[in-house]
Order: C-alpha cells, then structure tokens, then sequence
C-alpha cells in the first residue's frame, strides 16, 4: 500500500495505464486512468517532485481539491487533483507530490 506522506514517483509506475476511482460523493464515483507518472525536479535522490495525469470520460469535470482515489491495490489515497486542458480522449487532472 502506497503512503502519500512517503510516496515517490517510483510507487505509482506500476500502476501506469491502470484504472483507479475518484470517490466524488458517497453515492458518486468517477473511472479514470493514470495515462503520466512524470518527475518535475531535479531530485534524483527521493523521486521528488513528481506529477500524475489521470484520464476521465470526455467532459467529465471535477473541481479542484481533494478527493479519495483508490485502485484494487493501492487502496484509497486522499489526493489533491486539479483539471488540466483535455487530450483527444478525455479530461485530464494532474496530482503533485514535492
């Protein structure tokens, strides 16, 4: 199980292309699918800074702010995404870690 408090880049790689879910209310969810695990600095010690870019369902938008994700495996990490411009596929929301 990943820790966000010790998370590095490296933990979420094994999930790339793997379907995680944004709890939105208790009754509402949203698929969508980690498509980016990208290192943003130079620290090449921790894995840290990093980004993720999840994927959802074409205009599909979340404001930003935390939500619960969670993945069979991970659990459910309490992440703070914000919306970034959609691709051809679908919207997209990015998560930082520094």
């Amino acid at each position: 199980m990943i820790s966000i408090k010790d998370a590095v880049d490296a933990d979420f790689l094994p999930y790339l292309n793997q379907t995680f879910v944004i709890q939105i209310t208790p009754e509402q969810s949203h698929p969508v699918e980690l498509i980016s695990v990208t290192r943003v600095g130079r620290d090449n010690t921790t894995g840290r800074p990093f980004s993720l870019i999840f994927r959802g369902a074409p205009g599909v938008y979340l404001p930003q702010q935390i939500y619960p994700i969670s993945h069979e495996q991970t659990g459910t990490l309490e992440i703070f995404i914000v919306p970034v411009q959609p691709d051809q596929t679908g919207m997209r929301f990015e998560a930082v870690f520094n």
